[in-house]
């Protein structure tokens, strides 16, 4: 909600002094910025993915995002066309990892090429 607003956290915590970035919120706003940096485009951590240890870890799941839907139903195709697919339908990476299972993360190479 903070970020949503564009507010320090303390802003919606301690409303008597709402403009003021608390030493706190710095840490916090910091933190998030690490974490984030972290994540690869499917939003699971690239130590992890990037792992060769983590193969098999992953499966696929598919939801629907009602919110997708009315942007897929705007650009849906006419009748024919590729029309038939599920608006919204979405494919979701979903981690499947016991938690006895010991993942190496991720060394740093990159595949040669």
């Amino acid at each position: 909600m903070a970020r949503a607003h564009s507010k320090p956290l303390s802003f919606f915590t301690h409303p008597d002094d709402p403009e003021q970035w608390r030493w706190s919120d710095r840490m916090l706003a910091v933190a998030l910025a690490e974490h984030e940096a972290g994540l690869h485009d499917c939003g699971h951590p690239r130590s992890l993915v990037f792992s060769p240890h983590s193969d098999g870890h992953f499966r696929i799941g598919e939801v629907l995002c009602n919110a997708c839907a009315e942007v897929d139903k705007l650009h849906r195709k006419p009748k024919g066309e590729g029309s038939e697919e599920l608006p919204g339908r979405r494919a979701l990476v979903i981690a499947d990892i016991d938690r006895d299972a010991h993942i190496r993360p991720w060394n740093g190479q990159f595949l040669s090429s």
